[in-house]
């Protein structure tokens, strides 16, 4: 097979090559353009090949940096070697072989490219296979922000960056790229995708500054631009405390020390400082982190004080401190002390002398002597105090100490001595008087024989009638309460005795103490009232003339009218007794309390007007109450008095229903109980009161209650009715019962049928009498065969509450009995007769007029009425041929009954014939 000066142009097949040969082929002078089987092959040969000046061009549309697939051979024999070489744009070779037919590479570059397909097999002559295919765009780069990045100042930064195309993928080769960061420009390489550059940015201040990294448009990639933020903060100062530092006043403090960053690294440059010690500002420079400063404290006191050094702010550093602490010390001054001895009154005189090196120091002394502080001017290095004693100084040795105030000199405290002797306590008499029950108080100043009171705490002893009692003498003031309120009226002796302490000798003072009885006031209390059937209780409180309540058990008689009625004890003044005076009638009585004399308190007697009064009975109104007719009202109820207490004993009281007594009845103990006979009474309002009869302890009093008689209330009332059906008469059951199921004997029913009522011939309205809770109604009424509505209405008159209920009941049609007629045969001219009595389901002859219709062959020739049931018609034949026809009689249906139809057959003869039939009645058909 031989193609020569062939060309092909975009033949694309499905399944089998363009050019397939079994033997021999030889291809000359002929091109193969876009043309290729579905599996890729242009020619495909299986026994030999030869090709010669011809090309196999196919033009592949592939987007840019993808993996392509570029299969091979394009030509396929079996002739070997079966290997082709590819090479693809004159930069990289490929070999395959038919075990390895496809070669997977990446395209590169932009525009038309070619795979030239070369090989050695002499059956390939020296021709060029191409394969040519064409990127249709650049890649486009991801424009981004990274992330903002922080750095410290005199820092360099770093960018370190993987750069990828839109599809994810990082950029290839080398690719020109510039980083701007505020208006520098560097100018830089991204290789295999990664962009790798240090930015000087060492000497930027802090701030925060954009960083723009511009790819150029080059043959791979159209321009990008990728932005980043960088923020530079401000280097952290350490804060340190320097070491405490201790010199002598009238010096300076010098502060020399490092000063470095968080990193341990001194601070670069100059660096304003400000130092505040003493409420004293000093502005000097830190100098590539060292602080030497020469600080003013010459002038600066004894004392302790803490400096602060403040570095402010700048480009490159955040403010810092330092913080210290100068002990400022005071010089060393030598102090002397004398003191003279003194007596047991009087002055202490002491001399101080101060000097450095011998040398008169000023300032001044302060001196104290026991707790006392006395502070005194120096005169050319010399002090004197002069100390006059306290009445209350202590007997004995006391120390003098004088210590220097200077604010140059330190000084150590001297301390110097003197004695002081006791003194006497002068001897005092006092007497007194006080009532029994009381305890006694000794409030008096006590002096020395000096006249002066006695100073500081001393312990005191007090004796009466044998009891000691231990105190103490403050300030010279003896202030004590004796417990003699147990002590009867007596004249009793008093000790006071001081022993000796610190500041006193042993004395002791005497005194007299006179207890006198109490008086009991004699009085009258105010005049009491009680009510009858009530003992009276006496609860008060005793005084006694100085209005004291009594103290302790007291002895007491109380009577009424002179007769003792109780004895009894008042308790710490308390007299709580109650006097039996419930069965006293009323009357004025007077009670006497005597009360015992005692040890402490005089005779008294105290009395009072008693008024025993007759209790009154509540008049009041008792809540409406209601009843049903037919029953008996029970009032069961408990009378108190005014007071609220429940009556005591029997009384008598009559119980009226409208003026008229119903019962005399018995209050027991306030409770009345009793049953009227109200059963019979009819439903209306009523007044009920009760009389409560007057007694030698109560008044008379009425207790009135209005009673409302209601009728009772029914059940639903229940109806029955009969079957209906037309000319029936309709029996209506109506059953009647109260609510607890109680039958009714009373009242009348009457009938409503569609809303009409029933009523009899004089047209009075049907009343039904209830009997044994039933009424019974029977309707002769012919009603209209439908659905109707019976209302019952029941009327209890003074009893019971009307009632009604409505219910629904159908009056039905009659049904007809069916007619069988046999088939007649009549000789033609004749006219045949049927009579027949029409008679109903009930097997009633029906009443009333009625339609019929006679049908012949279906067609109509008789309409006509009967009456009551009575069918007589004659069928003519004159008109009828020779032959059988369906005869129809229908029974049209009306109000009262529903349609029959009777069916049979006649035949018209020509010969006479006469015959009978029987169907439930005899008819007869006459010729």
């Amino acid at each position: 097979m031989s193609i020569i000066d062939s060309n092909f142009t975009e033949n694309k097949l499905i399944g089998r090559s363009v050019i397939y040969s079994d033997g021999t082929l030889i291809v000359n002078n002929s091109n193969f353009i876009n043309s290729y089987d579905s599996n890729g092959t242009t020619i495909y040969d299986t026994n030999s090949l030869i090709i010669g000046n011809s090309s196999i061009i196919i033009n592949f549309e592939v987007e840019p940096l993808k993996l392509t697939t570029i299969k091979s051979p394009i030509v396929y024999t079996k002739i070997t070697p079966n290997e082709v070489n590819f090479t693809i744009n004159n930069n990289e070779t490929y070999t395959t072989s038919e075990d390895e037919n496809f070669k997977t590479t990446q395209i590169l570059g932009f525009g038309n490219n070619t795979v030239q397909i070369t090989s050695d097999d002499p059956i390939y002559d020296t021709n060029t296979i191409q394969l040519k295919y064409e990127v249709i765009s650049k890649v486009t780069i991801q424009n981004q922000t990274l992330p903002t990045t922080t750095i410290k100042t005199l820092t360099n930064k770093t960018i370190k960056e993987e750069i990828k195309d839109t599809n994810g993928n990082t950029l290839i080769k080398n690719i020109k790229a510039t980083v701007t960061i505020l208006d520098k420009t560097y100018n830089t390489t991204i290789t295999n995708g990664t962009l790798n550059i240090q930015l000087e940015t060492d000497k930027l201040p802090s701030e925060i500054y954009n960083i723009t990294i511009t790819i150029p448009e080059n043959e791979y990639y159209y321009e990008a631009t990728i932005k980043q933020q960088l923020n530079i903060e401000k280097r952290i100062i350490q804060n340190q405390t320097l070491p405490t530092t201790t010199i002598k006043i009238q010096e300076n403090y010098t502060i020399n020390t490092i000063v470095k960053d968080e990193n341990g690294n001194p601070l670069v440059g100059t660096n304003n400082v400000t130092i505040q010690i003493n409420n004293e500002t000093i502005k000097t420079t830190i100098t590539d982190g060292v602080l030497n400063i020469v600080l003013p404290t010459d002038k600066m006191e004894a004392n302790t004080y803490t400096f602060t050094v403040n570095i402010e702010e700048n480009n490159i550093y955040n403010a810092g401190q330092i913080t210290g602490t100068l002990t400022i010390q005071k010089r060393d001054a030598n102090i002397t002390m004398n003191v003279t001895i003194p007596v047991t009154t009087g002055n202490v005189i002491a001399n101080v002398t101060v000097t450095d090196n011998g040398n008169p120091v000023n300032g001044s002394v302060i001196f104290k002597v026991d707790n006392e502080t006395f502070n005194v001017t120096i005169v050319d290095g010399k002090a004197q105090l002069n100390y006059t004693l306290p009445s209350d100084i202590e007997a004995g040795e006391h120390n003098i100490t004088a210590e220097l105030e200077n604010p140059i000199y330190n000084a150590n405290n001297i301390t110097g001595t003197f004695t002081v002797t006791k003194l006497d306590i002068a001897n005092t008499t006092i007497n007194a008087t006080i009532k029994t029950l009381e305890n006694y108080t000794i409030n008096t100043i006590i002096k020395d024989t000096n006249g002066n009171p006695l100073v500081g705490t001393n312990n005191v002893t007090v004796e009466i009638n044998g009891e000691t009692i231990k105190t103490t003498i403050t300030d010279g003031v003896l202030n004590i309460t004796l417990p003699t309120d147990k002590l009867p009226s007596e004249i009793y002796n008093i000790t006071i005795t001081i022993p000796e302490n610190k500041y006193y000798y042993e004395a002791t003072i005497k005194q007299q103490l006179n207890i006198e009885k109490r008086i009991i006031q004699n009085q009258t209390l105010p005049t009491t009232t009680i009510k009858t059937l009530t003992n009276k209780t006496i609860s008060i409180v005793i005084n006694d003339t100085e209005g004291n309540t009594l103290s302790g058990n007291i002895k007491a008689v109380v009577k009424i009218n002179g007769v003792t009625q109780i004895r009894t004890t008042i308790v710490n003044g308390l007299l709580n007794v109650t006097l039996k005076t419930d069965t006293f009638k009323n009357k004025n009585y007077e009670i006497t309390i005597v009360v015992g004399e005692t040890g402490y308190y005089t005779r008294a007697e105290i009395k009072q007007q008693l008024n025993i009064e007759k209790r009154i009975i509540q008049n009041q109104t008792l809540p409406t109450t209601t009843i049903k007719t037919l029953t008996n009202k029970t009032i069961s109820i408990v009378i108190n008095d005014t007071e609220g207490n429940t009556l005591s004993g029997n009384i008598k009281a009559v119980v009226k229903i409208n003026g008229v007594t119903q019962i005399r009845t018995t209050i027991v103990n306030g409770l009345l109980n009793v049953t009227l006979k109200t059963d019979t009474f009819k439903n209306k309002n009523y007044e009920i009161t009760i009389v409560v009869g007057e007694t030698g302890y109560y008044t008379r009093a009425e207790i009135k209650q209005q009673l409302t008689i209601q009728k009772i209330q029914l059940e639903t009332l229940k109806i029955t009715t009969t079957t209906k059906y037309s000319y029936d008469n309709l029996i209506v059951n109506v059953k009647i019962q109260d609510k607890q199921a109680n039958l009714v004997n009373n009242g009348y029913v009457i009938f409503k049928v569609d809303g009409l009522t029933l009523k009899d011939a004089t047209g009075n309205s049907i009343k039904v009498k209830v009997e044994n809770g039933t009424a019974i109604l029977n309707i002769t009424k012919t009603l209209t065969t439908r659905q109707h509505n019976l209302t019952v209405v029941y009327d209890g008159e003074n009893i019971y509450e009307q009632t009604r209920e409505t219910i629904n009941f159908t009056i039905k049609k009659r049904a007809l009995q069916n007619i069988t007629i046999n088939n007649i045969t009549q000789l033609k001219g004749q006219n045949t007769k049927i009579n027949i009595t029409l008679k109903d389901q009930f097997n009633e002859q029906i009443k009333g007029e009625t339609k019929i219709a006679v049908k012949i062959n279906e067609k109509t020739s008789t309409q006509t009425t009967i009456k009551d049931g009575q069918l007589e018609i004659e069928i003519p034949t004159e008109k009828l041929n020779q032959k059988t026809y369906p005869i129809t009689i229908k029974i049209e249906e009306n109000h009262e009954y529903k349609s029959l139809p009777i069916e049979f057959n006649i035949t018209i003869i020509t010969e006479k014939l006469i015959k009978q039939t029987t169907v439930g009645e005899k008819y007869t058909i006459t010729a």
